[in-house]
């Protein structure tokens, strides 16, 4: 008897990472659409403001700062790391003969129709912004690929906090099903990431993707619909805290703990 591939939708950023994850999907399962969340500038500039409201202006400029320095300093030198030919895909490849959606917001009434009239096993969520109730409500289960360890690194680059911390334990990738807090659903598998003394802020991203690609795939291979069944890791009394992006500051110093901690050894 021919058993049905799994049918899933995948909701993210347009980037390379999530390029891989759709690509990891279908090795193991059908795509049957992508959503492309695509803010808009007044909703990124609304977003970076409630922002610097709450962390202040000296937060805004450091992370401006960063964006910079990755740009015009560090420019494209992970082009020459390994990882970058081995997560390289080819996008029309990848998405030859899916079905593909552009909106606004991951919470748009659109995201929730597309749920509710396609039939499917999993949404697979990769760097939209917060899902909202009417959207988790409208599917059957999501997961994410989180860039940190939960429930102890909510939030964004767990893995540079985790150094900053100096908490090398707990450097690494979770996936985990998605409820309404943030990053707090329950957790499937993690995988720790090695950090190497000249990691930069591109190659460390690089590290995140391949581990993620490869709990996704493991995942997808143990598990048959209904995937929400799937057991979680009991985590106990753990730890737990939402972490924002960093700043320029914030990185150098990281950096230098890199090449100190490699230098000790």
């Amino acid at each position: 008897m021919t058993v049905s591939r799994p049918r899933v939708i995948v909701i993210g950023k347009k980037s390379d990472g999530t390029l891989g994850v759709i690509q990891t999907v279908r090795q193991h399962a059908d795509v049957v659409a992508v959503i492309w969340e695509s803010l808009g500038k007044k909703k990124r500039f609304s977003m970076l403001w409630r922002r610097t409201k709450r962390l202040g202006i000296l937060y805004l400029l450091g992370r401006i700062a960063l964006a910079l320095y990755v740009k015009l300093i560090e420019g494209n030198s992970w082009k020459s790391h390994p990882l970058h030919e081995e997560l390289h895909c080819d996008e029309a490849e990848v998405l030859a003969g899916i079905t593909q959606h552009t909106v606004a917001s991951a919470n748009a009434a659109f995201v929730v129709d597309t749920l509710q009239s396609l039939e499917h096993d999993l949404v697979v969520v990769s760097g939209t912004t917060i899902l909202r109730s009417p959207v988790l409500e409208a599917g059957t289960c999501f997961v994410n690929l989180h860039a940190g360890i939960t429930p102890k690194y909510r939030g964004a680059h767990g893995a540079i906090w985790a150094v900053l911390n100096d908490d090398f334990d707990n450097v690494g990738e979770t996936l985990h099903f998605i409820d309404k807090g943030i990053d707090t659903g329950g957790i499937i598998a993690q995988r720790p990431i090695k950090l190497d003394p000249d990691d930069t802020y591109r190659i460390v991203g690089m590290k995140y993707a391949q581990a993620g690609k490869q709990l996704l795939s493991e995942f997808l291979q143990k598990h048959r619909p209904p995937y929400k069944n799937a057991e979680t890791l009991d985590k106990g009394e753990c730890e737990s805290r939402l972490y924002y992006s960093p700043t320029l500051k914030d990185y150098l110093r990281f950096r230098r703990i890199l090449k100190a901690t490699a230098n000790s050894r």
